[in-house]
């Protein structure tokens, strides 16, 4: 047994079945794990989606229902032309107080924004509400649930629906207000039963927890500055009142699963998170699990391979020592090494190979770069060459300029002609735009019906005048496809900028909003300028 354990054959053979083993059991223990770590997530998140969209539903249905309260007194109210009378009113304001507890006050206000009865049996003055956007909606006989505010009497955080009262003739005479506490909707979502697999909180629209003591205690002591917007992708996306779902690091520094929404009735924002260490805790059991019973099939292939390394080397060294006893009769001859093998053939194979691939990901790399209608640069593609220009212009100090074009109306264009057609006027419009700029300029589509050309080292005065001619030569030229003939116009905003003063994405922005200038202005017009230190280029 010593010889054969001394033998490097049978050390290589069974060192390579053992990796060999390894690397399998390894590689599909891993596949098998991270495949079913993915499918938990997975399913984590359309369970995070499900559980938000029903405490959004609550929400909702909770609020329609105090909606149907209100629109109820105000009918009553109607009914009983006890709407200005606070001897009448007053009494039918208290008893809808009493049977509807979610809502923590109510009163009438009379066309002129005045609360004239409320639940009190006096009043010193009349309370003027006439700023206030959901007296004015109710006037105007429309019905309105308000984003949360601080009542001016109660001092809380609070929502307020209101409903148009009408008067005999049909006009509206007053307004019926019900006002509910923003405590009543945390508490809506403080009780959903996700007990340890995670959390759901309310943000405002600055993504900040309103569903936590702190909040409610900062907005009483009126110092906002105590609660920061939520530090995670939920409360960055909802700040700009925005929903999605995903996995992400939450504020406190935990993977979660979480799903979020905007809810534009209430101005408020829901997220759902679920811990991932829960979800995956049966799947970290299941590792233990696989890795004992992974070390006990080693220990059988370990057994295994020594016994077929000793049969396969027992005869090799059998061989090995009769051919010593044969050399041993002084007999012996050179062996040459000869490399015209089929490895040489595979090395010039290799070659070739690697010049195919490396064109071939050339091509790819510029035909992604591509607009596949126009055969314009991509937006992509339009920004790295801008912000390449920005840097190659900032040791000269040179003026970039940046110009923005959108077809005036071209929804208009596919409604009549059809998208076939509005493809050939989008295509036109791109063999116009590389006819008319100069060798070192780049034109591109910047999505849509936007287009975008780079002037380099082109000054205001050049620069105004290309678009301006461009402008002139898109609205006399006609775009025909089929049997059809077009015309369209074109808005332009335009932007130069020295690189010491502006970045890459400066120049876009003020060239965006140098278009939208244009759009207002009445369309087919051109708008820009140049920016000077500290300033943004003006508009003309």
């Amino acid at each position: 047994m010593k010889p054969l354990l001394r033998s490097k054959l049978f050390q290589r053979q069974l060192l390579a079945f053992l990796g060999l083993a390894f690397f399998v059991m390894a590689t599909m223990g891993g596949l098998a794990y991270f495949r079913a770590k993915a499918t938990i997530l997975d399913r984590q998140v359309e369970v995070s989606a499900l559980f938000m969209s029903g405490i959004e539903r609550h929400l909702l249905g909770w609020l329609g229902e105090r909606k149907a309260d209100i629109k109820l007194l105000a009918q009553v109210l109607e009914l009983e032309r006890s709407a200005m009378d606070p001897g009448l009113a007053r009494p039918r304001l208290k008893a809808f107080l009493a049977q509807k507890p979610d809502f923590v006050d109510a009163f009438v206000v009379d066309a002129q924004g005045l609360v004239v009865v409320n639940k009190l049996e006096t009043s010193q003055k009349r309370t003027d509400l006439s700023d206030r956007d959901y007296v004015r909606a109710a006037l105007e006989g429309k019905s309105f649930a308000s984003s949360y505010f601080r009542g001016r009497m109660l001092g809380s955080m609070v929502f307020a629906l209101s409903e148009p009262i009408h008067g005999p003739e049909g006009r509206v005479v007053a307004a019926a207000v019900a006002v509910f506490s923003l405590d009543r909707l945390v508490a809506i979502v403080d009780n959903a039963a996700l007990q340890d697999l995670g959390a759901a909180s309310l943000l405002d629209g600055e993504g900040r927890i309103i569903s936590s003591t702190a909040f409610r205690e900062s907005r009483r002591d009126q110092d906002l500055a105590k609660e920061e917007p939520l530090a995670s992708q939920a409360g960055r996306q909802l700040a700009l009142h925005q929903g999605g779902q995903g996995r992400y690091v939450n504020a406190q520094g935990m993977a979660v699963v979480g799903s979020y929404s905007w809810i534009e009735s209430l101005g408020l924002g829901l997220v759902l998170e679920l811990s991932e260490a829960e979800a995956l805790r049966p799947l970290a059991a299941l590792l233990g699990f696989t890795i004992l019973f992974s070390a006990i099939i080693l220990l059988i292939l370990l057994g295994m391979a020594y016994y077929l390394s000793a049969r396969l080397v027992a005869p090799i060294t059998s061989l090995i020592e009769a051919t010593s006893g044969l050399m041993a009769g002084h007999y012996s001859r050179p062996i040459g090494l000869k490399t015209g093998t089929e490895l040489d053939r595979l090395v010039a194979l290799f070659d070739q190979m690697a010049e195919t691939v490396m064109d071939r990901e050339a091509k790819l790399r510029e035909n992604a770069a591509r607009d596949s209608l126009t055969g314009l640069y991509n937006h992509g593609r339009v920004d790295e060459f801008l912000a390449l220009e920005m840097r190659r212009n900032r040791r000269s100090n040179g003026i970039v300029s940046f110009a923005m074009i959108d077809i005036d109306h071209f929804k208009q264009v596919n409604d009549n002609y059809g998208h076939l057609a509005g493809d050939e006027v989008l295509k036109g419009l791109a063999r116009i735009l590389e006819a008319n700029v100069r060798e070192g300029d780049l034109v591109g589509r910047f999505g849509g019906e936007e287009f975008a050309v780079i002037l380099a080292a082109s000054p205001p005065e050049v620069t105004r005048a290309f678009c301006e001619r461009l402008r002139l030569l898109v609205a006399d030229t006609v775009f025909r496809f089929e049997d059809l003939e077009m015309r369209v116009t074109v808005s332009i905003g335009w932007a130069s900028a020295r690189p010491t003063i502006a970045e890459a994405v400066d120049l876009v922005r003020w060239a965006d909003q140098a278009l939208y200038e244009a759009k207002e202005s009445g369309r087919n017009a051109v708008r820009g300028g140049q920016a000077s230190v500290g300033n943004p280029p003006g508009i003309g």
